[in-house]
Protein backbone atom coordinates (compact mmCIF):
# COMPACT_ATOMS: atom_id res chain seq x y z
CA UNK A 1 0.00 0.00 0.00
CA UNK A 2 1.65 3.92 -1.05
CA UNK A 3 1.54 6.16 1.81
CA UNK A 4 1.24 9.37 0.73
CA UNK A 5 3.54 12.11 1.43
CA UNK A 6 0.94 15.47 1.43
CA UNK A 7 2.81 18.28 1.16
CA UNK A 8 0.52 21.58 2.61
CA UNK A 9 1.88 24.78 0.44
CA UNK A 10 4.14 27.14 2.26
CA UNK A 11 2.10 29.81 4.28
CA UNK A 12 -1.45 27.42 4.71
CA UNK A 13 -2.77 25.11 7.33
CA UNK A 14 -4.66 22.80 5.26
CA UNK A 15 -4.45 21.54 1.15
CA UNK A 16 -7.55 22.46 -1.04
CA UNK A 17 -7.46 20.69 -4.44
CA UNK A 18 -9.75 20.60 -7.08
CA UNK A 19 -9.31 17.73 -9.75
CA UNK A 20 -11.19 17.24 -13.10
CA UNK A 21 -9.89 14.12 -14.53
CA UNK A 22 -10.97 11.13 -16.70
CA UNK A 23 -10.61 9.02 -13.51
CA UNK A 24 -8.74 8.87 -10.04
CA UNK A 25 -5.24 7.74 -10.27
CA UNK A 26 -4.16 6.98 -6.94
CA UNK A 27 -4.71 3.89 -5.95
CA UNK A 28 -4.91 2.66 -2.41
CA UNK A 29 -3.29 4.55 0.08
CA UNK A 30 -2.94 6.24 3.49
CA UNK A 31 -1.52 9.39 4.81
CA UNK A 32 -1.57 10.83 8.53
CA UNK A 33 -4.27 13.52 7.66
CA UNK A 34 -7.81 13.94 7.48
CA UNK A 35 -9.34 13.75 4.18
CA UNK A 36 -12.63 15.30 2.56
CA UNK A 37 -13.70 14.36 -0.53
CA UNK A 38 -16.40 15.93 -2.62
CA UNK A 39 -17.73 14.06 -5.76
CA UNK A 40 -19.05 16.82 -7.88
CA UNK A 41 -19.59 14.45 -10.95
CA UNK A 42 -18.63 11.34 -11.14
CA UNK A 43 -19.62 7.55 -10.51
CA UNK A 44 -18.08 4.37 -9.36
CA UNK A 45 -17.26 2.91 -6.15
CA UNK A 46 -14.78 3.62 -3.36
CA UNK A 47 -12.55 2.07 -0.81
CA UNK A 48 -12.78 3.13 2.74
CA UNK A 49 -10.98 0.85 5.04
CA UNK A 50 -12.82 -1.79 4.41
CA UNK A 51 -15.67 -0.91 2.98
CA UNK A 52 -16.79 -1.06 -0.61
CA UNK A 53 -19.94 1.18 -1.53
CA UNK A 54 -20.86 3.02 -4.64
CA UNK A 55 -20.07 6.73 -4.87
CA UNK A 56 -22.17 9.61 -7.45
CA UNK A 57 -22.64 13.68 -8.16
CA UNK A 58 -22.36 15.01 -4.63
CA UNK A 59 -21.23 12.35 -2.74
CA UNK A 60 -19.14 13.57 0.30
CA UNK A 61 -16.67 11.77 2.55
CA UNK A 62 -14.44 12.15 5.78
CA UNK A 63 -11.85 10.05 6.21
CA UNK A 64 -9.38 9.97 9.47
CA UNK A 65 -6.08 9.71 9.18
CA UNK A 66 -3.83 6.47 8.15
CA UNK A 67 -7.24 4.72 7.15
CA UNK A 68 -6.76 3.15 3.48
CA UNK A 69 -8.69 4.30 0.87
CA UNK A 70 -9.03 4.72 -3.07
CA UNK A 71 -11.63 5.82 -5.27
CA UNK A 72 -12.28 4.19 -8.62
CA UNK A 73 -14.01 5.36 -11.35
CA UNK A 74 -16.60 2.84 -13.31
CA UNK A 75 -15.44 1.39 -16.19
CA UNK A 76 -17.54 3.26 -18.53
CA UNK A 77 -14.84 6.67 -17.36
CA UNK A 78 -11.84 4.51 -18.95
CA UNK A 79 -12.67 4.36 -21.99
CA UNK A 80 -12.51 7.27 -25.25
CA UNK A 81 -15.53 9.49 -24.56
CA UNK A 82 -16.48 12.66 -22.74
CA UNK A 83 -16.53 11.27 -19.82
CA UNK A 84 -15.01 13.20 -16.78
CA UNK A 85 -14.76 13.37 -12.69
CA UNK A 86 -14.51 16.45 -10.83
CA UNK A 87 -13.97 16.09 -7.25
CA UNK A 88 -13.15 18.47 -4.52
CA UNK A 89 -10.47 17.84 -2.01
CA UNK A 90 -9.41 19.55 1.50
CA UNK A 91 -6.81 17.54 3.71
CA UNK A 92 -6.01 18.97 7.01
CA UNK A 93 -4.36 17.45 10.26
CA UNK A 94 -5.53 17.72 13.83
CA UNK A 95 -2.89 20.49 14.44
CA UNK A 96 -5.35 23.12 13.15
CA UNK A 97 -7.89 22.97 16.01
CA UNK A 98 -6.61 24.27 19.65
CA UNK A 99 -4.07 21.94 21.60
CA UNK A 100 -6.97 21.19 23.81
CA UNK A 101 -10.42 21.86 21.62
CA UNK A 102 -11.78 18.80 23.23
CA UNK A 103 -12.35 20.25 26.37
CA UNK A 104 -14.26 22.77 25.30
CA UNK A 105 -17.96 23.21 24.18
CA UNK A 106 -17.82 25.06 21.18
CA UNK A 107 -15.95 22.22 20.08
CA UNK A 108 -17.94 19.21 21.44
CA UNK A 109 -19.85 18.20 18.37
CA UNK A 110 -16.43 18.27 16.05
CA UNK A 111 -14.30 16.23 18.53
CA UNK A 112 -17.11 14.08 17.84
CA UNK A 113 -16.97 13.97 14.26
CA UNK A 114 -13.30 13.94 13.71
CA UNK A 115 -13.35 10.66 16.47
CA UNK A 116 -16.20 8.86 13.60
CA UNK A 117 -13.91 9.74 11.05
CA UNK A 118 -12.04 6.71 12.27
CA UNK A 119 -14.69 4.50 10.91
CA UNK A 120 -14.95 6.52 7.17
CA UNK A 121 -18.09 8.56 7.49
CA UNK A 122 -20.67 10.04 4.36
CA UNK A 123 -22.74 12.75 4.20
CA UNK A 124 -26.61 12.23 2.96
CA UNK A 125 -28.04 15.50 3.93
CA UNK A 126 -29.46 18.12 0.73
CA UNK A 127 -29.10 20.87 3.35
CA UNK A 128 -25.32 20.00 4.12
CA UNK A 129 -24.04 18.99 0.01
CA UNK A 130 -25.24 22.20 -1.01
CA UNK A 131 -23.67 24.39 1.93
CA UNK A 132 -20.38 22.35 1.44
CA UNK A 133 -20.06 23.40 -2.23
CA UNK A 134 -20.61 27.52 -1.08
CA UNK A 135 -18.19 26.64 1.53
CA UNK A 136 -15.51 25.70 -0.25
CA UNK A 137 -15.63 27.84 -2.52
CA UNK A 138 -15.29 30.52 0.10
CA UNK A 139 -12.30 28.36 1.67
CA UNK A 140 -10.69 28.46 -1.72
CA UNK A 141 -11.01 32.28 -2.42
CA UNK A 142 -10.24 33.30 0.93
CA UNK A 143 -6.46 34.31 1.82
CA UNK A 144 -7.22 35.89 5.25
CA UNK A 145 -7.55 34.96 8.66
CA UNK A 146 -10.61 34.38 7.90
CA UNK A 147 -9.88 31.06 5.61
CA UNK A 148 -9.49 29.26 9.48
CA UNK A 149 -12.91 30.64 10.95
CA UNK A 150 -14.55 29.40 7.72
CA UNK A 151 -13.10 25.96 8.11
CA UNK A 152 -13.73 26.02 11.74
CA UNK A 153 -17.58 26.49 10.16
CA UNK A 154 -17.12 23.58 7.84
CA UNK A 155 -16.38 20.84 10.05
CA UNK A 156 -19.20 22.44 12.07
CA UNK A 157 -21.46 22.11 9.45
CA UNK A 158 -20.17 18.65 8.57
CA UNK A 159 -19.85 17.40 12.38
CA UNK A 160 -24.25 18.62 12.93
CA UNK A 161 -25.37 16.53 10.14
CA UNK A 162 -28.10 13.42 12.27
CA UNK A 163 -28.03 11.42 8.52
CA UNK A 164 -23.90 11.08 8.75
CA UNK A 165 -23.48 7.63 8.19
CA UNK A 166 -19.96 4.69 9.73
CA UNK A 167 -18.66 3.69 6.43
CA UNK A 168 -16.97 1.27 8.67
CA UNK A 169 -18.45 -1.57 11.32
CA UNK A 170 -14.76 -1.47 13.08
CA UNK A 171 -12.72 1.87 14.69
CA UNK A 172 -9.72 0.92 11.95
CA UNK A 173 -7.68 3.47 14.98
CA UNK A 174 -8.56 1.11 18.15
CA UNK A 175 -10.71 -1.24 19.68
CA UNK A 176 -14.11 -1.03 20.39
CA UNK A 177 -14.78 0.48 23.66
CA UNK A 178 -18.18 1.19 26.33
CA UNK A 179 -18.17 3.21 29.40
CA UNK A 180 -21.10 1.08 30.29
CA UNK A 181 -19.74 -1.73 31.91
CA UNK A 182 -22.88 -3.80 31.50
CA UNK A 183 -23.07 -3.09 27.70
CA UNK A 184 -19.28 -3.26 27.84
CA UNK A 185 -19.87 -7.30 28.90
CA UNK A 186 -22.79 -7.65 26.51
CA UNK A 187 -20.22 -6.62 24.06
CA UNK A 188 -17.77 -9.06 24.96
CA UNK A 189 -20.04 -11.85 25.25
CA UNK A 190 -20.98 -11.30 21.21
CA UNK A 191 -17.84 -11.12 20.48
CA UNK A 192 -16.72 -13.94 21.90
CA UNK A 193 -19.53 -16.36 21.05
CA UNK A 194 -20.43 -14.70 16.96
CA UNK A 195 -20.06 -18.11 15.80
CA UNK A 196 -22.76 -19.93 17.63
CA UNK A 197 -26.81 -19.33 17.69
CA UNK A 198 -27.25 -17.04 20.32
CA UNK A 199 -30.07 -16.53 21.95
CA UNK A 200 -31.53 -13.54 23.71
CA UNK A 201 -31.89 -15.60 27.21
CA UNK A 202 -27.63 -16.64 27.18
CA UNK A 203 -27.15 -12.86 26.34
CA UNK A 204 -29.34 -11.27 29.26
CA UNK A 205 -27.88 -14.34 31.33
CA UNK A 206 -24.26 -13.11 30.89
CA UNK A 207 -25.00 -9.92 32.37
CA UNK A 208 -27.49 -11.09 34.83
CA UNK A 209 -30.65 -9.29 33.46
CA UNK A 210 -34.12 -9.80 32.01
CA UNK A 211 -34.63 -10.49 28.80
CA UNK A 212 -37.12 -7.67 28.76
CA UNK A 213 -35.15 -5.24 29.46
CA UNK A 214 -31.54 -6.10 28.09
CA UNK A 215 -32.59 -5.38 24.52
CA UNK A 216 -33.78 -1.64 25.54
CA UNK A 217 -30.63 -1.11 27.94
CA UNK A 218 -28.19 -1.73 25.10
CA UNK A 219 -30.09 0.61 22.74
CA UNK A 220 -30.38 3.16 25.36
CA UNK A 221 -26.50 3.19 25.26
CA UNK A 222 -25.41 2.37 21.82
CA UNK A 223 -28.10 3.77 20.05
CA UNK A 224 -28.06 -0.13 18.11
CA UNK A 225 -30.10 -3.16 18.82
CA UNK A 226 -27.85 -6.18 20.20
CA UNK A 227 -28.67 -8.61 17.45
CA UNK A 228 -27.59 -5.30 15.12
CA UNK A 229 -24.79 -5.70 16.84
CA UNK A 230 -24.29 -9.18 16.32
CA UNK A 231 -24.69 -8.96 12.58
CA UNK A 232 -21.85 -6.10 12.48
CA UNK A 233 -19.56 -8.30 14.25
CA UNK A 234 -19.87 -11.31 12.09
CA UNK A 235 -19.92 -9.05 8.89
CA UNK A 236 -16.63 -7.50 10.27
CA UNK A 237 -14.77 -11.01 10.56
CA UNK A 238 -16.59 -12.16 7.08
CA UNK A 239 -15.01 -9.75 5.19
CA UNK A 240 -11.65 -10.39 7.04
CA UNK A 241 -11.87 -13.90 5.93
CA UNK A 242 -13.28 -12.83 1.93
CA UNK A 243 -9.86 -10.66 2.12
CA UNK A 244 -7.44 -12.71 3.94
CA UNK A 245 -8.55 -16.30 3.37
CA UNK A 246 -9.83 -18.55 -0.11
CA UNK A 247 -12.17 -19.98 1.74
CA UNK A 248 -15.44 -20.81 -0.19
CA UNK A 249 -18.03 -18.20 0.72
CA UNK A 250 -20.16 -21.13 2.40
CA UNK A 251 -18.03 -21.88 4.77
CA UNK A 252 -17.11 -18.37 5.48
CA UNK A 253 -21.12 -17.89 6.33
CA UNK A 254 -20.96 -21.22 8.44
CA UNK A 255 -17.89 -19.50 10.90
CA UNK A 256 -19.11 -16.74 11.06
CA UNK A 257 -22.55 -17.27 12.71
CA UNK A 258 -25.02 -17.21 9.39
CA UNK A 259 -27.82 -20.23 9.58
CA UNK A 260 -27.47 -20.46 5.93
CA UNK A 261 -25.83 -18.75 2.65
CA UNK A 262 -28.91 -16.99 1.84
CA UNK A 263 -28.74 -15.25 5.04
CA UNK A 264 -25.30 -14.34 4.44
CA UNK A 265 -25.70 -12.81 1.42
CA UNK A 266 -28.76 -10.67 2.22
CA UNK A 267 -27.14 -9.00 5.52
CA UNK A 268 -23.66 -9.11 3.74
CA UNK A 269 -25.01 -7.00 0.82
CA UNK A 270 -27.37 -4.65 3.49
CA UNK A 271 -24.04 -3.53 5.34
CA UNK A 272 -21.66 -3.55 2.41
CA UNK A 273 -23.97 -2.48 -0.93
CA UNK A 274 -21.92 -5.45 -2.85
CA UNK A 275 -21.88 -9.06 -2.57
CA UNK A 276 -19.64 -11.37 -0.93
CA UNK A 277 -18.06 -12.65 -4.45
CA UNK A 278 -17.98 -9.28 -5.49
CA UNK A 279 -16.73 -7.88 -2.43
CA UNK A 280 -13.61 -10.89 -2.57
CA UNK A 281 -12.82 -9.83 -6.27
CA UNK A 282 -12.59 -6.45 -5.71
CA UNK A 283 -10.36 -6.40 -2.66
CA UNK A 284 -8.12 -9.22 -4.91
CA UNK A 285 -8.50 -6.83 -7.59
CA UNK A 286 -6.72 -3.56 -5.82
CA UNK A 287 -3.84 -6.32 -4.51
CA UNK A 288 -3.00 -6.90 -8.00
Amino acid sequence: MIRENIIVKPGSMFNLRTFHKKYFEMPLHQHPEYEIVFIKSGKGKKFIGDAITPFSDGDLTIIGPDIPHMFMADDEYFNNNDLYCTWNVIQFKEGILPSDYGSFDLFDTISTLLADSAYGIDFHSEMILSDFSSMFRKLYNERSFNRLSIMYELLSLLSKDKSRRRLNIFNSQESVSFEDQTVRKIYNYLIHNYKNNISLDEIAGSVCMQRSTVCSYFKRHTLRTIFETLTDIRIGHACDMLINTRLPIYQIADETGFNNLSNFNRHFYALKKVTPTDYRKLHAAIGD
